[in-house]
């Protein structure tokens, strides 16, 4: 549902951000003397009796600030393949609030990694002196498609504009890819200078992951501030608890890193070990932990969790003899197709 729709008094051309679904009426003095702005123009006097107003309702992410990007960006969550209403605006009469113009859209910079659109909806004014008229706006909106991209982040520049000249406001967006949201997501980063990349698995509330030494748990806020953070990946009809279950599974054997794509199952191995007394082979158990990289770690959890890798691999019973007269069958995996963090990122078709 909406939020109702809030008369705010500002200042031609001089906006505050606002929350979401938040309309601003701004009524233009005749003759306006405007100093130009960063991203607005100068108007020329005119005598008409002119406003516009303004619906916000792309949710920024947080106080956004930085060195990269224009000053007055406003960041929002784009989800893959879900349109995200940004902003409508519209040129209205504040003495008969009859709505004049709904103005034009400019692409000034193109996204890239999806596309812009522009339509009208008509909205219905809750307070002030035009309460209970609906206007038309023009809104733009935003579409994440790509799925391949590895970069966090989207920026666009947008301009709206009314025939008549008086009224135009250019906006910078940022679409910021969005966070995991089902247990199973796969979300992936760079790693510092390496190129091929790091995956974790999201539990429902962090990543676990296996970190260069050990499997561990962090939060989402940690994983994305070590590098560039790609964003969270997934397939469909999953059967995401036995995915969770299968990685967790290993965490019990405290399973240790490797460098190598080639991966060990940890548990009870079954064995034989030669009793010197009886001059007979026993079969004996013996625990072992697992041996995994960041992304064999998810390729085993999707096997065993969910019936089929994300790369695939070979897995085989090895012999590893522990001492002479003791031997115990272990299953390894190799890659067949290649295995690398990156790799198995791309591999995933849905990007949250």
């Amino acid at each position: 549902m909406r939020m109702p729709l809030q008369l705010v008094h500002c200042s031609p051309l001089g906006i505050q951000p606002p929350t979401a679904a938040l309309l601003l009426l701004c009524l233009l003095p005749t003759p306006p003397a405007l100093a130009q702005e960063q991203s607005m123009i100068l108007l020329p006097p005119h005598t008409n009796n002119r406003a516009f107003a303004v619906i916000r309702e792309a949710v920024p992410i947080s106080d956004f600030r930085s060195d990269s990007y224009p000053d007055e960006t406003q960041d929002f969550t784009a989800k893959f393949k879900v349109e995200q209403t940004l902003v409508g605006w519209t040129e209205y009469n504040p003495s008969t609030c009859q709505v004049v113009d709904t103005g034009a859209w400019t692409i000034i910079t193109e996204p890239n990694y999806g596309p812009n659109r522009f339509g009208i909806e008509n909205r219905t004014v809750s307070s002030g002196p035009c309460a209970g008229q609906t206007w038309p706006f023009n809104f733009s909106y935003y579409t994440w498609t790509d799925k391949d991209s590895m970069d966090p982040d989207d920026l666009f520049s947008l301009r709206w504009h009314t025939a008549d000249g008086l009224f135009a406001e250019t906006g910078d967006w940022l679409a910021k890819v969005a966070d995991p949201e089902y247990i199973g997501d796969v979300p992936g980063r760079r790693l510092g200078i390496y190129i091929e990349g790091h995956v974790g698995l999201w539990t429902g509330s962090q990543v676990l992951e296996m970190d260069g030494k050990q499997m561990v748990y962090k939060t989402i806020d940690a994983f994305k501030e070590e590098t560039d953070y790609y964003g969270a990946k997934a397939r469909g009809k999953l059967n995401r608890r036995g995915i969770l279950g299968a990685a967790l599974a290993q965490k019990q054997y405290n399973p240790t890193y490797t460098i190598f794509a080639k991966y060990i199952i940890g548990g009870i191995a079954a064995g034989k070990k030669f009793n010197e007394a009886t001059q007979k082979w026993e079969n004996v158990g013996k625990t072992f932990p697992g041996v995994f990289r960041c992304d064999s770690l998810v390729n085993y959890a999707y096997k065993y969790g969910d019936g089929s890798y994300i790369r695939n691999m070979t897995e085989k019973s090895v012999r590893r003899w522990e001492a002479q007269g003791e031997y115990y069958n272990r299953t390894e995996g190799s890659g067949s197709e290649g295995l690398t963090p990156n790799l198995l990122y791309n591999t995933l078709p849905d990007k949250r």
